[in-house]
């Protein structure tokens, strides 16, 4: 019924598609519904979603000379923290010198390696929990070096992209939105292993880069201005 249909990245539209046939193969008119796919995706656009540079800009940076690493997800199994965790526990056990930041909405369950998680590292813990002001969450990401992500599922990422506009060095997953939302970044990992010992390697030299101009097309004054003249196309 829609005139146009929006997704926030091409992985977010071609993830969609690819399961469409399959997801409505059991409904009893699935024919029908079926001919109708490519109507559909002759009316898709990919529209990112935006994030306000002025207001992470606003506050300043606040790093400190031992590394500080940062989980700013959901505390759910799909955001992987088990491989996140490990990660962190092993280069605990190897003697590495790092804080921890973890933030993020947790719910009535959350994965049992949280608990394991603030027990095991609770000496490298400086935050543990969701920040109820923006403000003081972008203050907490302005003092973080790096971020590993070990995200199973993500159509687009905005806490990522908020990390990254903050200045912490991403170390991303080679699937996903990841490499079409940052194709200037360097360095997709493929596995835990290589992962943990990108993250090894970073928190040894110190040798943290921001990353914020990659992002900086993402920012509202542009996106939203895009959304506008879309908008306006549709209308009239």
């Amino acid at each position: 019924a829609a005139h146009e249909v929006w997704f926030n990245s091409e992985f977010h539209r071609q993830s969609f598609f690819s399961n469409m046939q399959s997801f409505l193969h059991p409904f009893p008119d699935s024919k029908l519904l079926i001919n109708r796919i490519d109507d559909v995706y002759s009316k898709t656009r990919v529209v990112p979603l935006g994030i306000d540079f002025n207001e992470i800009n606003r506050v300043p940076v606040g790093r400190g000379s031992v590394p500080r690493i940062l989980w700013n997800n959901r505390w759910e199994h799909d955001k992987n923290p088990e491989a996140f965790f490990r990660a962190l526990m092993n280069l605990k056990d190897r003697g590495h010198a790092f804080e921890l930041v973890v933030c993020g909405e947790s719910y009535s369950i959350s994965p049992r390696i949280f608990e394991e998680a603030r027990k095991d590292l609770s000496s490298h813990i400086v935050h543990w929990g969701f920040v109820e002001s923006r403000n003081q969450y972008f203050e907490l990401l302005k003092t973080c070096h790096v971020l590993p992500v070990t995200n199973n599922q993500e159509f687009f990422g905005l806490s990522v992209m908020e990390a990254i506009a903050a200045g912490v060095h991403p170390i991303l997953p080679n699937r996903l939105s990841y490499p079409e939302l940052y194709p200037e970044i360097p360095f997709f990992y493929e596995s835990d292993s290589e992962l943990e010992s990108e993250l090894e390697g970073l928190i040894s030299s110190g040798q943290f880069q921001s990353f914020s101009n990659s992002v900086r097309s993402y920012d509202w004054s542009e996106v939203g201005e895009t959304y506008k003249r879309l908008i306006s196309e549709i209308v009239d």
